[in-house]
């Protein structure tokens, strides 16, 4: 994990526990690879914040609600958010249509431009390349 969520207050933290369940279930399904950015996630919260996500995850939608920022939030830290939801959207080995949408979605919460749209998505797609080329070789092991 990328983010530092030390250095978020109890709202930001919050809902960036939001975006990351958001991401996990994007392509409306919770992958083994994505447990373990909610679990890293969840460690920053309490029992009534854990709650609240948990009760998300089973919940079809993304929360619309998501598009409003939390107060303080700079441009970087909300690249690192934007990049760190990729990562997560690609751990499971693809890239679906609806992850797609769901990435172009945040880029407008955050005030991206089209172009920075386009230049993360085409990291998110070398990340992807990487994770099945990692996949390739974990298998050739066994």
């Amino acid at each position: 994990m990328n983010v530092p969520l030390n250095e978020f207050n109890d709202e930001q933290r919050l809902w960036y526990a939001f975006m990351v369940a958001s991401a996990t279930k994007a392509d409306g399904a919770v992958d083994p690879s994505e447990i373990e950015f909610l679990i890293k996630t969840l460690h920053f919260l309490n029992n009534d914040q854990k709650s609240k996500i948990k009760a998300y995850l089973k919940s079809e939608k993304i929360n619309p609600a998501l598009s409003k920022i939390p107060a303080g939030m700079t441009k970087q830290q909300l690249a690192v958010v934007f990049t760190e939801l990729i990562w997560i959207i690609v751990s499971d080995g693809k890239l679906i249509r609806s992850e797609v949408s769901f990435i172009r979605t945040i880029a407008k919460w955050f005030g991206f431009s089209n172009d920075y749209y386009k230049k993360t998505l085409q990291w998110g797609e070398q990340m992807l390349k990487a994770e099945k080329y990692r996949r390739a070789l974990v298998s050739r092991a066994g």
